[in-house]
């Protein structure tokens, strides 16, 4: 899966999540998750994910594990703590509320 195709997938479940609270898109955001990161392992390489506003989340296949870079601070998470924390509206992509808005006018 294409980082640009990870992206508009993310942002379109968090998007539908909020519009939606009473669907749960935990599932599906998980399994964009897990295939990020068996992309990842497949090509031995990290990849990264997304910005956050004070930082970026990417894999880390070394670790087999997501790293939320912040400053001063690096959090490791398995696929549902980042899971889990996205879906609490934590570690979201940068310009989400942007997205959101064109989400809700298309």
């Amino acid at each position: 899966m294409q980082r640009e195709t990870f992206e508009h997938e993310l942002y379109r479940f968090l998007a539908l999540a909020k519009q939606k609270p009473y669907i749960s898109y935990w599932g599906e955001v998980y399994a964009l998750l897990y295939r990020m990161r068996k992309n990842g392992k497949a090509q031995r390489k990290h990849i990264k994910l997304y910005d956050i506003p004070s930082g970026e989340v990417l894999y880390d296949y070394e670790r087999d594990r997501f790293v939320a870079k912040l400053p001063d601070l690096n959090l490791i998470l398995e696929d549902h703590e980042l899971t889990d924390a996205l879906m609490r509206g934590a570690l979201v992509p940068a310009g989400r509320g942007q997205e959101r808005e064109a989400a809700r006018s298309g």
